[in-house]
């Protein structure tokens, strides 16, 4: 069985397991260690053994022994939780108070084209407490900045400073691959996406992030923007 062979046969181990992020996250990981085993027989008995296992709990111990050192790092921890451990995890926010009816609050959020890192989407938030839409959008026209705010780190006691660039009423269009999502009235708090599922969820270096926040709701309300990422070094 060549090495490609042996990773497909991996990737559909894998894929049957629903629900399993910690497991998917270590694929390259163990395709990696598999491309550079020069005795392939302690492989084919692995992959053996891994084939007739029944429960996660046992497969997550063959994978273990399969990636070897790996094995602690990727099977037990996410990349997520990995990101927040390592004091990678940034947040920015903002309250915008007394917004009228019919009124537009902007924020940027750029990761500059020198910062060798990616910027992976956590969450997007917005809380009025009337109807409002969150229009997201990249790489919008700025014509004036406005205020710059500074990311916060996530992890207490943390001292690493994000690459993260963010300005709060800032002057801007509207960017290419615009999305619209709708808080209706009433509804207090909307949450946008988790690790795996927040619009926009890589940022790449030399791209900027707009979020547009519109206040439909016919009164005046205070609004608030919260933005929460991770950051990798770029491979």
């Amino acid at each position: 069985m060549s090495s490609p062979e042996i990773s497909n046969y991996l990737r559909k181990i894998l894929d049957s397991l629903s629900g399993t992020t910690s497991i998917t996250s270590i694929l390259q990981q163990i395709r990696d260690k598999v491309a550079t085993e020069t005795t392939l027989s302690n492989v084919y008995t692995r992959l053996g053994t891994l084939a007739t296992e029944t429960t996660q709990a046992n497969i997550l111990s063959q994978l273990q022994s399969l990636v070897g050192t790996f094995g602690q790092a990727f099977v037990t921890v996410d990349r997520s939780a990995l990101a927040l451990s390592n004091g990678n995890r940034y947040e920015i926010n903002y309250i915008y108070s007394n917004i009228s009816d019919n009124t537009t609050v902007n924020m940027t959020l750029e990761n500059p084209s020198s910062s060798g890192k990616i910027l992976t989407l956590a969450a997007i938030e917005f809380v009025v407490g009337g109807e409002a839409t969150l229009t997201i959008s990249k790489n919008p026209s700025v014509s004036s900045t406005g205020t710059q705010i500074t990311p916060k780190n996530q992890k207490m006691g943390a001292s690493d400073s994000s690459v993260g660039v963010a300005y709060r009423s800032s002057t801007l269009t509207v960017g290419s691959d615009a999305q619209n999502h709708l808080s209706p009235s009433g509804k207090f708090e909307r949450i946008l996406g988790s690790s795996n599922q927040a619009p926009y969820k890589q940022i790449d270096q030399g791209n900027t992030m707009a979020l547009q926040l519109y206040n439909g709701s016919g009164a005046t309300y205070d609004m608030e923007i919260v933005v929460i990422w991770d950051e990798e070094v770029v491979p």
